[in-house]
């Protein structure tokens, strides 16, 4: 992808390819919350989708952000439970910037290969995310480190193989970036029941876990905002898969759907649903896309491109599925109809990696910070 929003041949195989696994996927069901460890491991050895921005000397493909865009928008598309957001979004980036960590690379060849899932405890215990801030305490004894406090919301938090912990040794200390496997001593886990069936999340309490250290290429809250960002624009993805998911349902229904003997979509009122819907999904997709192409190559503002993109993708996927259901009238309320889980799922994603309470602050701090510079120049 040379030019930003013109796709290459390969970016359009992927589509396709992963597309087509989704399609030979069962639906999503309301069963037992979270993601299967079969299908992450398919995506992981067949697509190479847990280890495609991981180097090829690590046993991953060496793709971009771009490529993993183009799969979180399928899987969004297909409602597919991965742990995709917290796997290759926080942890493989936050992983690449410890290229002279042997423990680091180790955990990029086993996630390329499926083999573990990773995620990362940004969060305070009652869930507020601010990268600058860690949530949690570090300390060293014996030349063992140790992690002491809460984190909340840990996307896959329950079922994750390993964690990131953003940890600070003292109040002037710099801020570390620590590895703990779960079942490491002192940690305990406490699922928070979901909203969004395909996607769980928990509490950690750490009570002197031990941990290792990882050596980082710069500074660790660096590394965490550069994660977040990542992070936040697969998030995107997934939102952007969602809404034109139930935008293409709803112009078929409308079509096929007779009411007074006219499709449904001929009616003005039903007509302006529809239109309004496709702005949205067209606007979720340039912003994503544009905040993939901005992380991937090293364009235009990252940060203010990700908080953006989250900020409108969720916006759009919100508004799309309630028109969803609107445009399908009484069978968009059943519960045999998939609009209530893309429903539930956009309000779910809307209040991940910090919501808006974090990216809206991010969009006002740049707003801010631009229109100064421009003041004083």
């Amino acid at each position: 992808m040379s030019t930003e929003f013109e796709w290459s041949e390969e970016q359009r195989t992927l589509r396709g390819v992963v597309a087509d696994f989704c399609r030979r996927r069962p639906p999503a069901h309301d069963g037992e919350p979270g993601f299967g460890r079969e299908t992450w491991r398919a995506l992981a050895t067949g697509l190479s989708v847990a280890g495609l921005t991981v180097d090829p000397e690590l046993g991953g493909a060496g793709a971009s952000l771009l490529e993993a865009g183009v799969v979180a928008e399928e899987l969004g598309r297909a409602l597919l439970p991965t742990p995709l957001v917290p796997t290759v979004g926080l942890a493989v980036t936050a992983l690449a910037h410890c290229p002279q960590d042997p423990d680091a690379r180790a955990l990029l060849e086993q996630v390329a290969a499926g083999e573990v899932v990773a995620t990362a405890a940004l969060a305070d215990g009652a869930g507020h995310l601010d990268p600058r801030v860690p949530p949690l305490a570090a300390r060293e004894e014996d030349g063992v480190w140790y992690v002491d406090g809460t984190s909340g919301f840990v996307l896959e938090g329950g079922v994750a193989d390993v964690v990131l912990c953003h940890a600070a040794a003292g109040e002037d200390a710099e801020p570390l970036l620590l590895l703990v496997h779960t079942d490491a001593p002192g940690l305990t886990r406490e699922e928070v029941v979901p909203l969004d069936q395909g996607r769980t999340q928990a509490h950690l309490v750490f009570d002197g876990v031990p941990a290792t250290r990882l050596a980082t290429d710069r500074p660790a809250t660096e590394v965490v905002e550069t994660a977040l960002d990542a992070a936040a624009a697969l998030l995107a993805a997934e939102q952007t898969g969602i809404a034109r998911a139930m935008l293409d349902l709803s112009v078929e229904h409308a079509a096929t759907r007779v009411q007074f003997g006219r499709a449904i979509g001929s009616f003005q009122a039903v007509k302006h649903r529809i239109a309004d819907m496709y702005v949205a999904a067209e606007d979720a997709r340039s912003t994503t896309y544009h905040a993939l192409w901005a992380l991937a190559e090293g364009g235009d503002d990252p940060a203010l491109a990700s908080s953006l993109a989250l900020t409108a993708a969720t916006d759009a996927a919100r508004q799309v599925t309630r028109g969803a259901v609107q445009v399908h009238g009484g069978i968009g309320f059943t519960w045999e109809h998939p609009a209530h889980r893309y429903l539930k799922a956009a309000q779910s994603n809307g209040t991940l990696l910090g919501g808006r309470r974090l990216h809206g602050r991010r969009l006002a701090e740049k707003a801010l910070t631009l229109t100064l510079t421009e003041v004083d120049a």
